[in-house]
């Protein structure tokens, strides 16, 4: 990387986040208090001379970068989330349910998301692979690294952060 920094941001809560529920190409909005803690990142980043953000398309990490940087970021595609399929908009609990039978020697523990991390060999119906997702989140982020600025914000998602 020869002295890049990169700073990867969550965008800010959703109404969904706060129900601990599946999001991944739902496309909704942060809530008030997704917009203050995006206030909050972008007094943090403003110590940093950012030169290049690049944000997800999903809305909640765009709108996140717009206030950021306001009409200074790019989209790139391949920094949208994990596709859940049949998973979209359900609790964590309501995934477990959906998971056990396919993974009936799984341990979904009572908190924390890990136990997703353990079916990377199938995709709830409709849904990405773990591996298609690894693969294209590597791509991505090998393409910003050849880009010349050396300081990056890249606004995307928990699963996408947690891929690389």
């Amino acid at each position: 990387m020869d002295g890049k920094q990169i700073f990867l941001i969550r965008h800010g809560q959703t109404r969904l986040n706060q129900r601990h529920c599946f999001i991944g190409t739902t496309d909704i909005p942060i809530n008030a208090m997704g917009k203050k803690q995006a206030r909050i990142v972008k007094r943090v980043l403003k110590e940093y001379d950012i030169q290049k953000a690049y944000s997800s398309p999903l809305k909640r990490a765009a709108q996140t970068a717009a206030i950021c940087f306001p009409g200074k970021y790019t989209i790139k595609s391949c920094l949208r989330e994990r596709d859940f399929g049949e998973l979209e908009g359900k609790t964590r609990q309501e995934g477990i349910n959906y998971l056990k039978p396919l993974f009936p020697k799984q341990h979904f523990p009572k908190h924390g998301w890990g136990f997703v991390d353990g079916c990377v060999g199938v995709s709830p119906v409709g849904g990405e692979y773990v591996s298609i997702m690894r693969k294209r989140v590597n791509a991505c982020f090998e393409g910003i690294l050849k880009m010349k600025a050396e300081r990056i914000a890249i606004f995307s998602h928990a699963i996408w952060i947690k891929t690389l």
